[in-house]
């Protein structure tokens, strides 16, 4: 049995004991003119040591200077030792120690350094280096060296939660890097899972676990682990869920007393669970968090070893690639936070709760916050007071603790309007958007010199008004004035003559309600509003009305029918950007200058009423905007037996409508190339889904799969590899303990361009 450890060079804790103890045969070498490894080699040859720094060039003649890959294999003969391999790769780099993957850098890189510490039993092994060069310098180096056994019992550490602390999209999350920040941790639970990397994988992260379900268990993981700290955060299926919110706080209550009766010397540090993109589920979590504080304070009045760790304010939205679930970075960052935490228990003190802020500097009714990037997220830099939104900064900052360039802020206030019209004005160097109640009316969200926006809008009482804005660099100004219109004030002073409203265009079934805008973001009041039959446009270099310019605007069409339980195509034409949304969903998203252009979907539709809207932009030169729905025949599925998978393929790369073929196969072995899966298939820009339910004896399971581009698997609803990213063909593992019985496997994937690979694999460990 191998055990593996990855960590960079500049982290490397234990002491290497040079030179090497054991002797490779001569590797085989072989070279690609492509960067997949894909083909037949160009070159291919013995030789001694991987040890190279072409810089410009290549190695030989037949292999270009960029663009391509490499691979080399050797065997040895090892005593039972551990042992480090070092690489050092500018750009693509992966590493194989008796075929299972210790070193996996795939991508664009400068020269970087990794090790791999790799446990081998006496006996032959094979090592495989795979390396690619796309642009600029080429580096490929490989050596390695004994590594000194170290033994260290350690403090005694349960991670407890779900599947943030499992390391979800992440495998091993927050306890990679917690492991390198304490090298005397020892990790203890009765799961064990995370990468080559993570040393000590012992945990207690239960995938899609609420509050109430640790509670069922965790006398028993606490007896037979014994730990010495508690890192604990839960809650977050509760909130996405909307289980029982009300209740939330109470389950965790009784949750802790249960953790501090079973193990009264344990320190618990009770964490407040990070943010939820979703505005709903994060007001949920806004609730739950606020009670945590007063959850934590009372357990510690009693007498228990009780601590708070505020790790909501740690990690912002832009480090959660799915909304839930954190990023390496923000893995990271979690990991600092409670090391930090226990650093302070070790030292005598306490992580203490949060305290009421200091009240806020200056006056005026709008509340400012800066940031020191670009997102408007995070801990502000700054909060305070302001009586006006009228900033130049030139090449300054608002304030010292704010940056000068980079940096982001927000205007909120709640007004009182008299009924009437209203211009709002906004003058923005750099990206600008407006809010009222709620409502995105200016979105200018972009670099640009000093540039001024106004919209118009009928108000009448308490009105919220939020302005957000960033700076990149050069100057900066941010700007926010409203006043009643003329046409309004003298409405007022002839109280005889009232403004008489525009009737609502009624708008027939099967018909389109037109809007156009003269902008091309479908911002502000439409300039002209009308009912069409057809959706058929092309208006040359012309415009659709007198009311409309001829360039730089937008349109919104939106059509109510009655359609049959059926699958339907959707096919749309556009010059320049279109989306099209079936029931509030985007099938169609070109947003992009371009030529006349077609696209289409086949979506399958339940019987009923049914909203299509297509959302139009022209930016110059010929306008063209067509739409046209079809009822068309469902392709007849495939037999399929026990244990294959159903595949199906898809036009799109997002898993979107009606498979355009289907077809039943036992074995996911694919490398289409440059090619198409069929002929009715695109070969580039379309999607798969994999599925099949199979019965299982109970055991270990290794799944394997190999893509480019994105690929997820799913075991029984839970995602288990999450790679929806382009990519050259990298493969991915999941170990996953299988009760004895039928278990569903899916396994999605989608090809952008160039090359096309999807494999799957699934092996009993023994």
């Amino acid at each position: 049995m191998k055990t593996v450890i990855l960590f960079i060079l500049s982290v490397l804790f234990l002491f290497i004991v040079p030179p090497h103890s054991f002797a490779a045969n001569d590797f085989t070498a072989e070279y690609f003119d492509n960067m997949t490894l894909s083909g037949t080699p160009v070159l291919t040859r013995s030789e001694a040591e991987v040890n190279y720094n072409w810089g410009s060039g290549s190695l030989d003649a037949s292999i270009p200077n960029d663009r391509f890959s490499a691979r080399w294999t050797a065997t040895f003969h090892s005593q039972t030792e551990k042992f480090v391999f070092t690489v050092t790769a500018d750009d693509g780099v992966r590493l194989f120690v008796d075929d299972q993957i210790v070193i996996d850098q795939w991508k664009d890189q400068p020269p970087t350094i990794y090790q791999a510490s790799v446990d081998l039993s006496e006996g032959d092994h094979n090592l495989k280096m795979e390396y690619y060069e796309n642009g600029g310098g080429a580096t490929a180096k490989l050596n390695w060296q004994t590594q000194q056994p170290t033994t260290n019992e350690g403090i005694r550490i349960m991670p407890l939660g779900d599947s943030i602390t499992d390391g979800y999209d992440i495998p091993g999350g927050y306890r990679i890097e917690l492991e390198n920040l304490i090298p005397n941790s020892n990790f203890v639970g009765s799961l064990q899972n995370g990468p080559g990397e993570l040393v000590d994988k012992d945990h207690e992260g239960h995938i899609g676990w609420r509050i109430d379900q640790l509670q069922s268990d965790i006398v028993s993981w606490l007896q037979s682990s014994n730990p010495e700290m508690i890192l604990l955060m839960i809650g977050t299926n509760d909130m996405i869920g909307n289980y029982d919110v009300a209740n939330a706080p109470q389950r965790l209550s009784n949750l802790i007393d249960t953790i501090s009766q079973t193990s009264p010397n344990a320190d618990i540090l009770v964490a407040s669970i990070t943010p939820l993109a979703n505005g709903e589920m994060q007001q949920r979590a806004n609730v739950y968090n606020d009670s945590i504080v007063g959850i934590v304070q009372q357990k510690r009045d009693a007498g228990k070893k009780v601590h708070y760790v505020d790790m909501h304010t740690v990690i912002t939205v832009s480090d959660l690639p799915d909304g839930i679930h954190p990023s390496a970075n923000g893995y990271t960052k979690m990991a600092q936070k409670w090391k930090s935490a226990i650093d302070t228990i070790q030292n005598g003190t306490t992580p203490e709760p949060p305290q009421n802020p200091p009240p806020l500097e200056g006056d005026g009714p709008f509340t400012v916050r800066y940031f020191n990037n670009m997102k408007v997220e995070g801990t502000p830099a700054l909060v305070r007071y302001e009586t006006q939104v009228n900033n130049d900064w030139g090449q300054g900052s608002p304030h010292p603790s704010v940056n000068s360039d980079f940096f982001s802020a927000d205007w909120a206030a709640t007004q009182v309007f008299d009924q009437g019209i209203y211009e709002f004005v906004v003058t923005a160097d750099d990206g600008i958007r407006l809010f009222i109640d709620n409502e995105l009316v200016i979105d200018q969200w972009k670099d640009q010199a000093p540039t001024t926006y106004t919209i118009s809008r009928e108000l009448d009482g308490e009105v919220n008004i939020l302005m957000q804005y960033y700076e990149k660099q050069w100057g900066a100004v941010a700007k926010l004035s409203w006043q009643k219109t003329e046409a309004n004030q003298e409405v007022e002073e002839n109280e005889e003559e009232p403004v008489e409203e525009e009737p609502e265009i009624e708008v027939p079934i099967s018909y389109y309600n037109a809007e156009y805008f003269n902008n091309m973001d479908l911002a502000g009041t439409p300039v002209l509003t009308r009912v069409e039959s057809i959706l058929y446009n092309d208006w040359g270099s012309s415009s659709p009305h007198q009311d409309v310019q001829s360039d730089n605007f937008s349109a919104r069409w939106t059509y109510k029918d009655n359609f049959s339980n059926s699958a339907y195509r959707f096919t749309v034409t556009a010059d320049d950007g279109v989306r099209l949304k079936v029931d509030g969903l985007t099938v169609i998203d070109q947003w992009k200058d371009q030529a006349p252009t077609t696209y289409n979907i086949d979506l399958n539709l339940v019987a009923g009423e049914h909203t299509v809207v297509m959302e139009y932009y022209e930016r110059a030169w010929g306008a063209v905007a067509k739409l046209s729905i079809e009822k068309v025949a469902t392709p007849t599925p495939p037999d399929v037996t026990e244990g294959s998978f159903f595949v199906e393929y898809f036009n799109n790369s997002n898993l979107i409508g009606v498979p355009i073929h289907s077809e039943a196969k036992f074995v996911l072995n694919n490398d289409w190339g440059s090619g198409a899966p069929h002929s009715s298939v695109n070969k580039d820009y379309f999607s798969v889904r994999a599925s099949k339910s199979a019965n299982y004896t109970a055991g270990n399971y290794r799944f394997t799969v190999t893509a480019d581009d994105g690929v997820r698997v799913k075991v029984d609803g839970v995602t288990v590899i999450n790679k929806w990213i382009d990519q050259a063909p990298t493969k991915y593992m999941y170990d996953l303990v299988l009760s004895e019985g039928s278990h569903t496997v899916e396994i999605d994937y989608y090809e952008k361009e160039w090359g096309a690979v999807l494999k799957f694999n699934e092996e009993k460990l023994l």
